[in-house]
């Protein structure tokens, strides 16, 4: 006791110590805590401090060593008391511990309710440990809660739903299963009954203590509570107890939709009602969308309650969730054709749209903040439909719901609408602005809020007239010299964004020089919407050809460059970070490279010196991995036009003069994110080139050191420049003996199912480029490898496939007969094993996914059915030999008419990803254009069909006693 005793005072010192403004303390009392977290009864520990300190009298230091010793254990908890899949626990909780937790942690939670802070780090322990211990491991957890729920106070209510709305999350938004039905059967079968007798006490509690303001908070939340764990219990199906008693529910949630305490309430205090209203939308809107049928009696009673709150509703950001769910649910309402009479009657949908989409789809002033101080927020919400929980997606959804059955009267409606207010911006640009965001963003709706900006639209309403909204209310505001709001400039560009494809050609041709002039607005959403806007007409298939972008090409470039220096000498401080990182400006930049190809030549030195400013930058803090990619994208595509077109290797050797050092620098500071990219450049750069530079050389021994292989990011990329390696140098690399080290960097690779398809990749390049005489030293020890991998795991199709396509690149370029004493080697009568047991079975089992590698196994059996026929005819048996026939024939069956001309064009948009074009890994992100052209091993021989005849028939004529064998294959 006495020894516990002292252990609870220095863990208390030391959680008092990880708050404290000295360094060498908090790292001394992190350590001391980090060594407790491996010994038996620390977490008990930490649940004794935060019971005895939620006891005693308010003091700073309880509050501190309760609040740290809660996140502790919850951390503790998250971290060890469940094993890690991937291995990354240290250590796992003693059963001792464990079942003592499951004992006191729901009466800790009881007794600690009155600290809201405490409450939640228990509950989300709770939850973590029931998430893999309830109900299986843990019976006792739900009666126990449901214990507390039907005796106790408020507090203890409060924490009760609180865990249990934890816990029973896992029943929302996940696949059905068996395994799930029968946990969530459990669960219903114990707090369906006592829930729905709590929801009728809570709102008799509410009818007493409405005059009581903290009462009511404190009911009010445990109400929204109760309405959580219902939506939860409801997601999967409608059960049977909720379905009986819908009447009760329904009755209590339309009761809460109208509810207005009595209490005297200060500006916010009606933020527990807010969230109250806002979870019983969600329900209601989960029932209209999946249980119509059985919710249909109540339906036209919460249209009208959503109706009427809306409408009395207000525009403060506190509002925003209520707003957006309840017109997501007469959206929800609308969109079905049985429901849609309800908004046509009379001059209903005039009433929903002036009532309820107009003064809902206006911008707020809270959109307002987000445009000037964090512009980024702003952008993914207005232009990468980031905004499920916005008033204004909310009103578009409705628009579009109501189109979806009466499109015409709808469109009609709401043209009128627009006329209005672009007349009354028109009659005072300035004071009426926000009338004609409004105005365009109630034209795009109509056209379908699904179609995003970047993705753009098709469609258009019949009855507005395209073109002359375009030239009267669109172009203007792009070309004006001063625009009435910014917001106003940023409308213009998102709608001809949108809209692109209904622009014709001479007018967008016409368009990017005013969108280029653009890009050195002071305003980070215009910079970046005229950015989005130039790259999204670039990409658009037919519409400007590259000689008309020629003459403003220079232009372009310099403004979609300066970008970044724009945003480095603007005044304002964002809230978002890295402004300068500008994603559009560069996807635009690499998209122009795209369109312009070769004419980008004479300027090629400029656009070089800029990218590597950024990316000199960028080393310093790197912010935003989307810019990092189309940066890297843009100087691959400049490597790649520059190079092809160089017939001297000038600008080949330019690239690797100006991009050695820097990549250098990235590789020294160990710029992990980078890494991969700087190794696929150098590939790239490397591949134009017909020998390595004493700048290659050096840098070999560094990419050959085992660290750098340790990081699975790195893998793909450091392969691929080892090949390109192989490709240009392979001499210089075996006179300088670092072929060994390439062949222990294989070794490595094939040892993990991750990376064996690189050591596939690079043992390929060995064979291609190699010197035969060279690689003859090596054979017997890379067949044994190859083989003895291919043991440990003999029934992956993919293996097998990819070994048959090595041994058929092999027996191709140094002879099948070679290749089959090198196996017969190893053991006598091991390739017709192989050729029977392992590769025939998984050949006829699925396709050769790569052509190449089809044509090369086409060609590799060929010479070896033909070369060393004895070898497979063992004793007589022709067993193997017909194996082999019967791969040769499958396989040149799935080739026919197939092409192995590699297409290295990338003139046609389709080509190019549309999206994050390699949504960002930490592992490891490719270059679209940074890719090393597929290459054909056997370029020389164009018709394999009729090179397998051709050998066939010559085995055949000089082995006469093979001719039924070939027959057979002939016949096929």
């Amino acid at each position: 006791q006495h020894a516990w005793q002292e252990r609870m005072v220095a863990s208390s010192r030391a959680l008092c110590a990880t708050v404290s403004p000295d360094l060498t303390q908090r790292c001394d009392a992190e350590t001391y805590l980090n060594n407790c977290r491996q010994t038996v009864g620390f977490p008990l520990l930490l649940l004794q401090l935060v019971q005895e300190h939620c006891s005693v009298s308010a003091n700073e230091q309880s509050a501190v060593i309760r609040s740290s010793a809660a996140i502790y254990f919850k951390n503790l908890i998250e971290k060890s008391w469940e094993a890690d899949p991937k291995g990354a626990n240290e250590i796992l909780m003693a059963d001792g511990d464990r079942n003592a937790i499951k004992a006191h942690i729901v009466k800790l939670l009881c007794e600690c309710g009155s600290f809201e802070d405490i409450r939640q780090q228990l509950s989300q322990a709770l939850s973590l440990m029931a998430a893999s211990d309830f109900p299986g491991k843990w019976e006792s957890l739900l009666p126990e809660i449901v214990k507390n729920l039907e005796g106790g106070d408020r507090e203890t209510t409060s924490g009760m739903l609180l865990a249990a709305n934890s816990i029973l999350k896992r029943f929302r938004f996940t696949y059905k299963s068996d395994a799930l039905y029968s946990e969530l059967k459990y669960v219903l079968g114990i707090l369906a009954a006592p829930l729905t007798a709590l929801l009728m006490r809570l709102g008799q509690a509410l009818d007493v203590a409405d005059d009581d303001q903290k009462c009511c908070k404190e009911v009010l939340e445990s109400l929204r509570l109760a309405c959580r764990i219902f939506y939860s219990l409801n997601w999967q199906d409608l059960p049977e107890f909720f379905e009986d008693h819908m009447a009760e529910w329904m009755g209590q949630f339309e009761k809460y939709l109208g509810y207005k305490s009595k209490a005297p309430q200060n500006e916010g205090d009606d933020e527990c009602i807010v969230r109250l209203q806002s979870a019983i939308m969600d329900n209601i809107s989960l029932y209209a969308q999946k249980y119509e049928e059985e919710f249909t009696p109540f339906l036209p009673r919460f249209v009208s309650a959503t109706w009427q709150r809306l409408i009395k509703l207000g525009l403060l950001p506190k509002h925003d969730r209520l707003a957006a769910a309840s017109i997501r649910f007469l959206a929800e309402v609308a969109s079905k054709q049985m429901h849609t009479t309800m908004f046509m009657e009379g001059n209903a949908l005039s009433q929903v749209i002036e009532a309820i989409v107009l003064p809902n789809m206006s911008i707020q002033d809270s959109d307002i903040e987000l445009f000037e101080d964090s512009p980024l927020e702003y952008i993914s919400r207005d232009f990468e439909s980031a905004d499920a929980e916005t008033r204004r997606r909310g009103a578009c959804d409705l628009i579009a719901a109501l189109c979806k059955h009466h499109n015409a009267t709808t469109t009609r409606v709401c043209v009128d609408y627009i006329a209005a207010m672009l007349q009354k911006y028109a009659e005072s640009p300035s004071e009426h602005w926000r009338s004609k965001d409004t105005a365009l963003h109630l034209v795009i709706s109509l056209t379908g809020r699904a179609e995003s900006p970047a993705r753009g639209s098709d469609k258009f309403p019949d009855q507005i007239n395209f073109m002359e909204m375009y030239s009267l209310h669109i172009v203007g505001e792009i070309a004006a010299q001063a625009s009435s709001h910014p917001i106003i400039l940023a409308d213009a560009i998102k709608f001809v964004c949108t809209f692109r494809n209904h622009i014709p050609p001479e007018e967008l041709v016409k368009l990017l020089p005013l969108l280029g002039w653009r890009l050195c607005n002071t305003e980070v959403v215009i910079r970046s919407y005229a950015a989005a806007c130039i790259e999204r007409i670039l990409a658009a298939p037919g519409k400007i050809a590259k000689d008309q972008i020629e003459p403003m090409l220079t232009q372009l470039f310099e403004a979609l460059l300066v970008v970044p220096e724009v945003a480095l000498t603007g005044s304002p401080s964002y809230s978002d970070s890295m402004p300068w990182e500008n994603e559009y400006a560069m996807k635009a930049v690499m998209r122009l490279l795209v369109a312009s190809q070769e004419s980008v030549i004479p300027i090629v030195k400029s656009i070089t010196e800029k990218l590597c400013n950024s990316l000199t930058r960028a080393c310093v803090n790197p912010g935003n991995p989307r810019f990092i990619h189309y940066l890297f994208e843009s100087l691959a595509i400049l490597v790649r036009v520059a190079c092809k077109a160089d017939s001297s290797g000038t600008l080949t050797n330019q690239f690797e003069q100006t991009f050695f050092p820097q990549f250098q620098v990235i590789l020294q500071m160990d710029i992990v994110e980078f890494a991969p990219y700087v190794f696929q450049i150098l590939a790239l750069i490397l591949r134009y080139k017909h020998a390595l530079s004493d700048a290659y050389a050096s840098l070999l021994p560094a990419l050959l050191h085992p660290a750098l292989w340790e990081r699975c990011g790195n893998v793909p990329a450091l392969s691929a420049l080892l090949e390109a390696y192989l490709a240009v140098g392979a001499d210089q690399l075996v006179a300088s003996n670092q072929l060994e080290p390439i062949l222990g960097v294989f070794q490595k690779l094939l040892a993990s199912k991750l990376s064996e398809a690189h050591a596939f990749d690079l043992l390929k390049s060995i064979i291609l480029h190699v010197d035969s005489i060279v690689v003859d030293r090596y054979i017997m020890t890379i067949l044994q490898l190859l083989l003895t991998r291919l043991q440990q795991d003999r029934d992956r199709c993919d293996l097998c496939h990819k070994t048959l396509s090595f041994l058929g690149l092999l027996a191709g370029k140094h002879g099948g007969k070679s290749l089959a004493n090198s196996i017969e080697n190893q053991q006598t009568g091991l390739l017709a094993n192989l050729i029977l047991h392992v590769f025939a079975p998984k050949i006829a089992q699925s396709d050769i996914a790569n052509p190449f590698d089809a044509k090369a196994i086409v060609i590799g059996a060929t010479r070896i059915l033909c070369e060393a026929p004895d070898v497979l005819v063992n004793q007589g048996d022709p067993a193997s030999w017909r194996a082999l026939g019967a791969i040769l024939v499958k396989l040149l069956r799935q080739i026919r008419g197939q092409s192995y001309t590699p297409n290295e064009s990338f003139e046609c948009a389709k080509e190019i990803p549309d999206g994050p074009m390699a949504s960002y890994d930490a592992t490891f992100s490719k270059l679209h254009f940074g890719s090393k052209k597929v290459e054909d091993a056997f370029s020389d021989i164009h018709d394999v069909k009729e090179f397998a005849s051709f050998h066939l028939h010559q085995l055949a004529t000089q082995r006469p006693h093979f001719q039924p064998l070939v027959s057979t294959i002939q016949e096929q």
